[in-house]
Parts: C-alpha cells; sequence; structure tokens
C-alpha cells in the first residue's frame, strides 16, 4: 500500500489509475489534515 498526496495524485492522475487498475492500493493525503489519510 502506497501513501501519496492529493498534489501527487494530481499532478499524476493518470499513472495513479493505471496502477489502480492494475490493483495496486494507494492512500491519499492532504496537506492541510496533516498527512491523515483522506481516501484508500
Amino acid at each position: 500500500m502506497k501513501t501519496i498526496t492529493q498534489r501527487e495524485f494530481r499532478n499524476n492522475s493518470a499513472e495513479v489509475m493505471n496502477a489502480v487498475e492494475a490493483g495496486e492500493v494507494f492512500h491519499i493525503t492532504r496537506k492541510r489534515n496533516r498527512g491523515r489519510r483522506t481516501a484508500r
């Protein structure tokens, strides 16, 4: 399971979505949330 920031997801969304389709799981965090997981 990989943790990425919201900005990393925004900047690399195609790569992340390809990885998700391949079965990889990501946790997405927000800076204003002090790095706590926001989405999975």
